[in-house]
């Protein structure tokens, strides 16, 4: 499985690298959502996460530009906080996942394996 990761933080982009290098999984983290898009435009990725707060672009405006491009991609928010779930019946963000940092191994792989 091939993730593309767009996270702001230094330290959630190291505990990633190394929950994904675990795992076995192939992944790419950039550190906005503009890098995400401009990633995704020229790669093939199964799974987006993208954390909901970032500099240059967010989450959510990742989310529509990459959605625009391969409207099934699998997506995966995260935030600090519960609220952003709310956020997930707009249009073109619907049918995307969510996690609340922190999370752990388990709560990743429920969510790729459809749990």
């Amino acid at each position: 499985m091939k993730i593309l990761v767009a996270e702001d933080s230094e330290i959630s982009r190291r505990l990633m690298e190394f929950l994904f290098r675990d795992m076995g999984y192939e992944y790419l983290i950039v550190s906005n959502g503009q890098e995400a898009v401009d990633e995704f435009r020229s790669k093939d990725f199964d799974w987006v996460i993208l954390d909901i707060n970032m500099p240059v672009m967010g989450g959510y405006e990742a989310a529509l530009e990459i959605r625009s491009i391969k409207m099934d991609i699998r997506i995966l928010f995260i935030s600090g906080d519960t609220i952003g779930e709310q956020k997930l019946k707009t249009p073109g963000i619907s049918n995307g996942h969510y996690l609340t940092k922190p999370f752990t191994r388990e709560d990743l792989e429920n969510i790729f394996k459809g749990i």
